[in-house]
């Protein structure tokens, strides 16, 4: 009786083994041919590393960071808010005039002096920028952070933000 309990387990054991091996020989197949599948797929794309610049990209680049340092320059060195929005009309897109109140009149008289520390420019989109710098308005000394946005030498939309510094 023993003996045959014995080679009913073993009989028992080896079927579950070998559906074992089974299911993992089948996992290692799939596995396998995904494995392969991604590797044709990455060596079907191309990766570009740098595009050279040509003198009109080249131009063109310099002229955007002209208008910017004039907007930016126009937009923290001022005597008034009015003054300031009637010089940074030229600059704007009517879109952003209007999103930006621009042509309202503020009537708030007070100096600011401003510099620009430093400009980034976008990597993922060349028509967005990113402009640092300090501000003095009312007794009191600030940095800021601008994030300006292009379209056809235009600027489309502009955020402007006070920094603190922990």
């Amino acid at each position: 009786m023993k003996r045959i309990t014995c080679i009913i387990l073993l009989l028992i054991g080896l079927l579950f083994v070998g559906v074992k091996y089974h299911e993992l020989q089948e996992k290692y197949h799939n596995q396998e041919a995904t494995i392969t599948k991604l590797k044709k797929e990455k060596s079907e794309k191309t990766v570009v590393i740098s595009e050279t610049p040509t003198d009109s990209n080249r131009e063109k680049g310099d002229k955007t960071k002209e208008i910017l340092e004039s907007f930016v320059d126009a937009y923290v060195n001022f005597h008034s808010i009015d003054d300031r929005n009637q010089s940074l009309m030229d600059f704007v897109t009517e879109g952003c005039q209007k999103e930006n109140a621009l042509d309202i009149e503020i009537h708030a008289d007070f100096d600011s002096k401003g510099t620009i520390e430093s400009s980034y420019q976008s990597v993922s989109d060349p028509d967005d920028f990113i402009v640092l710098g300090r501000e003095e308005s009312r007794g009191a000394s600030h940095e800021f952070l601008m994030n300006v946005h292009f379209i056809n030498d235009k600027i489309d939309s502009y955020n402007y933000k006070y920094m603190r510094q922990n």
